[in-house]
């Protein structure tokens, strides 16, 4: 493993990566060459660099054949060789490996429409359709047609949507459209119905609420702004060689592209664990006092540095990013500071875990991780000291540890630079996310003070929800089926589009378990993927957040599940279990639910009675109606 880390690059400093991996390659060394090419991994890479790179991420990418792999196709109206082995490099900076398939530009239209095209046949995870401004603005006379030229645009891009759609379940991402630098109606572009600029935007907006049918949109239009469009655009490039836009933006849009990728494959980072003396704060809390520290304006350009971060965190912690602490202070120092101190935007209330002590810091954040019951790799840790930022990456590899500059007016923009929080959809349940883990808390407070496990568990007074997956939790559903790691059966992904399909197939049945205790709601936290061949009923898959593990709610789902099948006419059902690197922790399961092993299968396979009742008699979640609790 190698440690995560963001910084500016120094020149040559991608290209030295580049040379060493190829060294190392013909070497025969993979697993030192992706190292070689992950460690640390930039968001910019200079013009010169980028095609060495490209190439470098291309060979290693190929020979590294034992990691998880993403088989991408890319289409469009440009130029994306060298866009898309980048991306592959970043794809490598977390473990993965692209395996793609550049189509030739100006193709995509016949290529989604033909069954037998190039596309159809290499049958991608993912399309990502990169389509480009210039095969509109080519159709506009003057500017002054820009409104019906983008609507014919769009009736193209919906019409081979529709039909990639329907022949093909892989994921489809689409991206926003990016306005020229220069404007044939100058200021008025953007006010009149005529200008290109103005239809464009429009059509982003449409795109961006109301995308085709189980596409995703990738918002290409802000990173051209986040770059400077006078700098974004390449006109010599692009008529060289149909290059979408400057070499020096190629980095920051491979990184973006890489970033979305994995958060449709659910592995984006979940919590934000903060050092607060001259992090969160200016000053030092044991020295100073809660009223010395300097937080907002009071504080000047520096206190205002520090307040707008905070404002940050909790922006995100409102979107369902989890909060923790984890500083070398007093605990009831540090705890005043939050209540006391003027200028603070967060509370204590905000964090999900508090862990103000004297101890290794990499030892408190194993702490954060298994009382949140989350991966080191959810966690991202910002720290201002540099010695306990070089301390973790060291110890806990798989935590990313942001360089911090000495100003704090930069913290935001490291923490946001790396795009680790990426979504590709925000459920309720996202956004109820981090009240959850502080209402855990709670509920672990209540653990403590229980006689036994029986007791406990019939305290929350658990109540479960579910049914067959509709229009309603389809979104919910295929984000808890691509992000779910640990409980997480068999190691089969879907994407929304494969699940609507399988709901809607009779051989088949997805349904969505929620769960509340007297709390607070979880949300959907769990899903199941049924089929049947003759009287069985097999379990293809099935995932449930780790927020609910081990409260009995797996016998409850399993009951449910007995109850589907024996409805459908099964006389049996059946479990497997599929090794993954992270699911070992339900690899006992259906044995730990009295399920009885098959003789001589691969996967290891289980099988359970239809009964009336279900196969386990004892579970503390009860349906809407509340039953009977067991009795211990």
């Amino acid at each position: 493993m190698t440690s995560h880390r963001e910084t500016q690059p120094r020149d040559g400093e991608s290209l030295a990566r580049a040379r060493a991996a190829m060294a190392l390659l013909r070497q025969g060394e993979v697993g030192a060459a992706v190292t070689a090419l992950r460690d640390p991994a930039p968001a910019k890479v200079s013009p010169t660099e980028v095609a060495p790179v490209a190439r470098a991420a291309t060979a290693v990418a190929a020979a590294a054949s034992e990691l998880p792999t993403l088989r991408v196709a890319f289409a469009g109206d440009v130029t994306l060789d060298d866009l898309v082995s980048l991306c592959g490099w970043y794809l490598l900076s977390e473990g993965w490996r692209l395996e793609p398939c550049v189509l030739a530009f100006g193709t995509w239209q016949q290529q989604m429409h033909d069954q037998h095209s190039e596309l159809h046949r290499f049958a991608p995870d993912v399309l990502w359709l990169f389509t480009d401004a210039r095969a509109i603005a080519n159709d506009v006379a003057l500017g002054t047609e820009a409104a019906a030229a983008v609507d014919r645009w769009r009736d193209r891009l919906n019409s081979a949507c529709e039909a990639w759609r329907q022949a093909s379940s892989a994921q489809l991402i689409l991206n926003t459209l990016v306005a020229p630098a220069w404007r044939v109606l100058g200021n008025l572009e953007s006010a009149r119905p005529e200008g290109l600029t103005h239809a464009l935007r429009d059509s982003n907006r449409s795109l961006m609420t109301a995308p085709p049918a189980g596409a995703l949109v990738f918002d290409l239009e802000h990173l051209a702004a986040e770059h400077g469009l006078r700098r974004w655009h390449d006109e010599r490039l692009y008529f060289h060689s149909k290059h979408p836009f400057s070499l020096s933006a190629h980095g920051e849009v491979a990184h973006a592209m890489a970033r979305q990728l994995l958060a449709w494959r659910g592995r984006s980072r979940k919590c934000v664990v903060v050092d607060l003396d001259n992090t969160l704060w200016g000053g030092i809390v044991g020295d100073d006092g809660p009223q010395g520290i300097t937080v907002g304006p009071n504080g000047g350009a520096r206190g205002e540095a520090h307040q707008a971060l905070q404002r940050w965190l909790l922006a995100m912690n409102r979107r369902g990013i989890v909060l923790a602490v984890c500083s070398k202070n007093e605990d009831s120092l540090a705890r005043a500071a939050f209540e006391h101190a003027p200028g603070m935007v967060l509370r204590l209330e905000h964090f999900a875990v508090f862990k103000a002590n004297w101890r290794n810091k990499a030892d408190n954040l194993r702490e954060i991780a298994s009382e949140l019951n989350l991966g080191l790799d959810a966690l991202v840790f910002l720290d201002d000291n540099p010695a306990e930022r070089e301390l973790v990456r060291r110890e806990l590899p798989d935590v990313v540890v942001p360089e911090l500059p000495s100003d704090p007016s930069g913290y935001v923009e490291a923490l946001a630079a790396g795009r680790w929080f990426e979504a590709v959809t925000l459920s309720a349940e996202d956004l109820a996310r981090a009240s959850s883990y502080r209402d855990n808390l709670r509920r672990e407070q209540a653990r403590s003070e229980a006689a036994d496990l029986p007791s406990y568990l019939r305290s929350l007074e658990m109540v479960s929800r579910w049914g067959p997956v509709d229009g309603a939790t389809l979104a919910r559903a295929a984000q808890l089926a691509n992000k779910t790691n640990q409980f997480q059966l068999t190691g089969q992904r879907w994407s929304e589009t494969e699940l609507q399909s399988l709901a809607s197939s009779p051989m088949h049945w997805v349904g969505w378990f929620d769960l509340s205790d007297r709390f607070g709601e979880h949300g959907i936290t769990s899903i199941a993927v049924l089929s049947f061949a003759a009287d069985v009923a097999t379990i293809e898959n099935w995932v449930m957040s780790c927020r609910v593990f081990s409260r009995s709610f797996e016998a409850f789902v399993l009951n449910r599940l007995v109850e589907v099948a024996r409805d459908r006419g099964a006389t049996e059902l059946r479990g497997y279990y599929r090794a993954t690197a992270k699911n070992g922790v339900v690899a006992t399961l259906f044995s730990t639910l009295g399920g009885q092993a098959l003789a001589d299968t691969d996967p290891p396979t289980w099988t359970f009675p239809i009964t009336a009742t279900g196969p386990v008699a004892t579970t503390y979640v009860s349906d809407p109606e509340p039953a009977a609790q067991p009795a211990g």
